[in-house]
């Protein structure tokens, strides 16, 4: 079935091949791989745990570990805004190859909210004027 001349990108059976080839080294994976995408959801849940783990660091007194998180929540946010549809009014999944947003518009396009990220588009008197940013709250207690 997947023989010959025929291609898919990882058909079952050579997606294990394919990582053992490559000798399972993840660099050497990311760099080959024809499959790259900054994914909403991985990104919206690990944004929405790192602020967990800061109410943790914070209840626990562990004012260093607050101070890294904090920096893993800035690059996080960071990350977001490129993430940031304006004309559609929503995130989206970016290819990393191509650099663009995708096409489709997906339920995925909601967990950044789920995670905290807030969004504040404004219209202005002028046509087609758009004031757009992004803040991350920073809370001394969240």
């Amino acid at each position: 079935m997947f023989g010959g001349n025929d291609w898919c990108a990882f058909p079952p059976c050579t997606c294990g091949r394919f990582k053992r080839e490559n000798f399972y080294d993840p660099d050497r994976l990311y760099e080959i791989s024809p499959f790259r995408v900054t994914d909403l959801c991985v990104n919206s849940i690990l944004f929405r745990a790192n602020r967990d783990l800061r109410w943790l660091a914070l209840q626990l007194g562990k004012t260093d570990a607050v101070a890294e998180i904090e920096g893993w929540l800035d690059n996080g946010f960071e990350g977001f805004k490129k993430l940031w549809d304006e004309e559609a009014g929503l995130f989206k999944c970016q290819d990393q190859i191509t650099g663009k947003l995708e096409d489709a518009a997906i339920s995925a396009a909601f967990l950044p909210l789920f995670a905290g990220i807030t969004i504040y588009s404004t219209f202005l008197t002028t046509e087609d004027t758009k004031i757009f940013t992004l803040e991350r709250k920073k809370k001394k207690n969240p």
